[in-house]
This record gives C-alpha cells, structure tokens and sequence, in this order.
C-alpha cells in the first residue's frame, strides 16, 4: 500500500492468503483497490493514526479514493477499525470489528464519500458502533460526507449507527451536509444521535 503511486493512478492490490500485518495508512493522492481474493486480513500488528493516538487498523486520508473488496477485514487490538475521510468504496467486504474486546468503532465516516454495495457487513456489538457519521470535526472537513447504501446491498449492518457534528459547528443547516441514504439491505441497529436528535437528521430510507 505504501508504494502506491500518490499521484491518482488507480492500483490494484491483491490479498494471495489469509494475513496478519501491520494497521494501513491510504495517503492523500493514492487511488486504490485492494482485493482481498476471498481471505482475511487481521490488523494485529502495530495500529495506525494521529502521534499518541495509534489505535486503527485502516486511516484513511483525505485525498484518496479506496474500494476494500472480496473479503475480511478484522482485528483482536484495534479500537476503530476503519476511520475513513476519503472516498470509499465497500463491495462484498466484511469489516468485523467484534473480535476486539477494546473496539468502539468499525467504520467511522469524517469526511468524503462512502458507497456500500453488494454483500457487504459491517459489524459491531450491542456496545459498539457499527458505523458513524461525523460532521464538521476540523474546517478543513466543512465541505461533508455522505454515506450510501445502495440498490445492490443485500448485507447486514449489525451495531449502533451514530449521527452528529462537532461542537465547533454551528450552522443549523449543517445536516444537508451529511446525508445517509439507505436503499436496500439489513440493519439489525439503534440509531443514536450525538448531537441534535435523531428525527433532525438528514436520512432517507427506500427499498
């Protein structure tokens, strides 16, 4: 992943076995598929992010554009699985973040455009999050996220889904800038407000 060109050439990445290895840095710029070939990937090494903060298995970046396929994504360390600010494709990949005793987190959504399609999972537990949306944490963040569901989702999303924006932000409106649209699939979820309510929040359920 690291030698990916990050000047937007779209590259491939194939998993060959199931692996163990290092946490995962996309960097701005890097245009990456990686197909995980059907096997698993646990992020049990060195966990990645921000200096004293190193507690995800996959950041990320803004900038980049990803697709994580065909596969699993796991971890028995990490605290957040997946923390996401760039534009995300998830097709028939299961991101599992049960089998860490600390995870609070499977996918957590800052920043760009995430799409959800095929047999996709992702799962938590009663306790932890699914996944997030997550408005407004720095202004160079303001311009939004969405995430989407799409007609082809046919998996499960199993954990809470949380919805909010920093406290910095201060616009009313701030959740046009945040849809989530969800048309097809499984959600065995509560859906829980961090900031606001839950009725206030830009969702559009069909299908």
């Amino acid at each position: 992943v690291a030698a990916v060109p990050a000047d937007g050439t779209e590259t491939t990445v194939v998993l060959l076995s199931d692996a163990t290895g290092n946490g995962i840095i996309v960097k701005e710029g890097q245009d990456i598929i990686i197909d995980f070939g059907g096997f698993t990937y646990f992020a049990d090494g060195n966990q990645v992010g921000s200096t004293g903060t190193e507690t995800l298995s996959f950041q990320l970046l803004k900038g980049a554009t990803v697709t994580l396929k065909n596969g699993v994504i796991s971890s028995t360390k990490t605290k957040m699985l997946i923390q996401n600010y760039a534009d995300l494709t998830l097709e028939d990949i299961i991101l599992d973040g049960t089998q860490s005793e600390v995870n609070q987190y499977t996918l957590s959504n800052n920043f760009g455009d995430t799409l959800v399609k095929g047999t996709t999972e992702i799962l938590g537990d009663e306790d932890t999050v699914a996944f997030d949306m997550w408005y407004g944490m720095f202004s160079v963040y303001d311009d939004g996220l969405s995430v989407t569901f799409d007609e082809t989702f046919t998996g499960n999303v199993e954990g809470k889904v949380e919805y909010g924006a920093h406290s910095r932000v201060t616009a009313d409106d701030w959740q046009t800038k945040a849809p989530l649209v969800i048309k097809g699939g499984r959600f065995d979820s509560e859906f829980v407000a961090t900031s606001d309510t839950i009725e206030e929040a830009n969702i559009t359920v069909s299908g």
